[in-house]
């Protein structure tokens, strides 16, 4: 009981920690930014080694493949990093956060953790962001510009040009519409399949207020990339899913319908949008960097125009060579694979599943946020995919494997 509290302990506060980070109260916390990496490097250390060392551990064919899988990438991202700043860099140091994510949310916390213990970490997350999205309503309905002596007006991004003078306060908290959108992105999949789990009419009432007011602060945030992602998900999972609750295919369908408007809205205002313009040269422009390094230049080592590359993929081709690129990908198609496969058992979680395609497929094509240390989007990515790797008829890893061995037995018992 303790191994398990002291592990979702370090793992809620390691997602606090990146949150706080994000926000535009960053430069007011206690920690500086190289504190802060090694307080997260610290938080994931222990909860890995908590869940590791929580006997018995049974490991398969498919867990050695997927440990193989990250040590080999984490070494393909360290090796060309080390190369161009030095082992003992805090770019190093910070990039070591990118597997050791991936390790401990994917392989390590599973193992360890029930379904509901990783549930009771997932509801925290959803309420801390409904309770920043009700801040932010205030904050709009007052015309609040200040808090705690920190100007919060957002001059970035599309929302001003929308919602005048308030646009520039629905962000919250938050510097910037596009960094609070990739926060936001998972979230409404996630309270509304929390609210098809739960029994108690109290709790499924609040968390459909709760996806609905994140979906709301999404939408209202003008990221397009970020709102198709969301409806994307919600929609498909709504009108392929003949199992799901009426209510929440009523809700998936509305979501396609929105996401066809939104789809129309940024077709049409691409063309005469620079970022567009900006996007292609900047991915033409790391394309050539890929061509004359093809084992990778180190993260952060190349930038075009001041800018990453918007790319996931992209951004592991350049930083971290042909070797980082396949590993991740061959990474993405496992454990999305191993997923799919579990929605056989339970279909209500395929919304989940969809919503983790659609990003990786949608919002990381034009961003990149998947492998980059330090953002609450890349940790609640790799989480979320830890929890759906897990079957809907076992608690844990553990009790995954010992399942074949007990039916068996009771099989053989019933022959005798």
């Amino acid at each position: 009981m303790l191994g398990r509290l002291l592990i979702v302990t370090c793992v809620l506060s390691h997602l606090l920690l990146v949150i706080a980070l994000t926000t535009s109260f960053a430069g007011n916390l206690p920690l500086s930014h190289e504190q802060a990496v090694y307080a997260n490097i610290i938080l994931l250390s222990v909860a890995s080694l908590a869940a590791v060392c929580r006997p018995p551990l049974t490991v398969g064919r498919y867990d050695w493949l997927l440990l193989c899988i990250i040590v080999l990438y984490g070494l393909s991202i360290l090796v060309p990093t080390a190369s161009a700043h030095s082992i003992s860099s805090m770019c190093s140091i910070e990039l070591c956060l990118t597997p050791l994510i991936i390790f401990c949310f994917v392989w390590a916390v599973p193992k360890a953790l029930t379904r509901r213990d990783l549930e009771v970490v997932l509801l925290a997350i959803v309420s801390v962001f409904t309770a920043h999205g009700l801040l932010t309503a205030y904050m709009v309905a007052t015309n609040t510009h200040c808090l705690f002596g920190q100007e919060l007006l957002c001059t970035t991004g599309r929302p001003q040009l929308y919602w005048g003078e308030r646009g520039a306060l629905v962000t919250g908290l938050f510097a910037n519409p596009n960094g609070l959108g990739s926060c936001l992105i998972l979230l409404p999949a996630i309270a509304f399949y929390m609210a098809t789990r739960l029994q108690r009419t109290g709790q499924r009432a609040f968390l459909c207020s709760s996806g609905s007011l994140l979906l709301l602060n999404l939408l209202v945030l003008m990221s397009r990339s970020c709102s198709l992602t969301t409806l994307a998900g919600l929609a498909v999972a709504g009108v392929s899913g003949k199992l799901l609750k009426p209510w929440v295919r009523c809700v998936a369908l509305g979501a396609m319908l929105l996401a066809l408007f939104c789809g129309c809205y940024a077709i049409f205002d691409w063309r005469s949008d620079n970022s567009t313009c900006l996007r292609s040269f900047i991915w033409m422009g790391f394309v050539d960097a890929v061509l004359e390094n093809p084992f990778g230049s180190g993260w952060n080592s190349v930038a075009v125009f001041n800018q990453n590359p918007h790319n996931c993929l992209l951004a592991n081709l350049v930083y971290f060579g042909f070797t980082g690129f396949v590993l991740l990908l061959a990474l993405f198609i496992m454990l999305i694979a191993r997923a799919a496969n579990n929605c056989r058992q339970d279909r209500t979680s395929a919304v989940l599943v969809l919503s983790l395609a659609s990003l990786l497929l949608i919002h990381q094509s034009v961003e990149y946020v998947i492998s980059y240390p330090l953002l609450f989007s890349n940790s609640i990515f790799w989480l979320l995919l830890g929890y759906v790797q897990l079957p809907s008829g076992a608690q844990s890893y553990k009790e995954t494997r010992s399942r074949p061995i007990a039916v068996s037995a009771c099989a053989a018992s019933e022959t005798a």
